[in-house]
């Protein structure tokens, strides 16, 4: 059994929980309307609209400026 002391289990998890948090930012949206949280699933296809009130999101949100 590997021990967590040992740095090699890192090396394999600590990139997968980087990848998981960076998507999770991306895919994260506010609407600038209603300030509606939205976290899209589809990586493929994101929302182009806010579901609450319908409010067309910026084709480059917040997230990618900076």
């Amino acid at each position: 059994m590997t021990s967590w002391r040992q740095p090699l289990p890192l090396l394999f998890v600590l990139p997968f929980i980087g990848l998981i948090m960076w998507l999770n930012i991306k895919m994260t949206r506010f609407c600038d309307s209603c300030g509606k949280m939205t976290v899209c699933q589809n990586i493929l296809n994101p929302f182009k609209f806010c579901p609450k009130c319908g409010t067309e999101y910026d084709s480059k949100h917040k997230n990618e400026e900076g």
